[in-house]
């Protein structure tokens, strides 16, 4: 028996073929609310999706071993080079939070509004927020025993032993460091008439930020 391969059909065309084959069933078996057995010819298709066109112009099929180690290598380097990316990304956090925590300035007016000013100032210049710069002094006062220096961040794992390789300067913020003012959710009023035309009896009359802009459009609500 001749197949489609033999007959000059691609591989990219016959994998569309299939596609549009099996977004057909999956559509009649909906309306039928039908499930049907596993199609006899899997195995078969499935070496046809995985058939590719080398430099020669020749069909071969990838080696399903030979991909597994591929895809695990990279897989692993991704890994390995991002936890590193993460903890480097981690030092910096820490060593510009050291670096603000112990400047004589920001040391003089610790627990006073200058201090605050002085945050404010940093996250203009550097283009960040205020609480993120706050966060940086935080994990550094927090973590103030690591011995980071210039070098490979490692002594970041050991001190957060319970998350290992998933650490993250997300991570830090959400379970180890205090909660900081600005990252509440924001809150606003709402047009009541706007709520009450629409027939609503009980409504709260504050939304979080997210929840004002999802309505607004919608509600013409506006901030009070």
């Amino acid at each position: 028996m001749t197949s489609l391969l033999d007959k000059g059909v691609s591989p990219v065309d016959l994998r569309s073929l299939w596609e549009r084959a099996q977004r057909g069933l999956t559509e009649a078996c909906r309306r039928r609310k039908y499930c049907p057995p596993a199609a006899p010819f899997e195995g078969a298709m499935s070496e046809i999706l995985a058939t590719y066109e080398t430099t020669d112009g020749d069909l071969m099929v990838l080696d399903a071993e030979q991909y597994d180690a591929l895809l695990n290598d990279c897989q692993a380097i991704w890994t390995e080079r991002g936890l590193w990316a993460r903890l480097e990304y981690l030092a910096a956090k820490w060593q510009i939070g050291e670096r603000i925590a112990t400047d004589p300035q920001y040391a003089k007016l610790k627990g006073g509004n200058g201090c605050e000013s002085i945050t404010k100032r940093l996250a203009q210049d550097i283009q960040w927020s205020p609480s993120e710069i706050y966060r940086c002094v935080q994990f550094y006062e927090q973590f103030s025993t690591l011995s980071i220096g210039d070098g490979t961040p490692e002594a970041l794992l050991d001190a957060f032993p319970d998350d290992g390789k998933a650490i993250s300067w997300t991570r830090v913020k959400e379970k180890y460091l205090p909660e900081h003012k600005d990252d509440k959710p924001k809150r606003h009023k709402v047009d009541k008439d706007a709520i009450e035309r629409l027939g609503l009896d009980r409504v709260t009359q504050e939304w979080r930020e997210e929840d004002q802009d999802r309505l607004v459009e919608m509600l013409g609500l506006r901030d009070e």
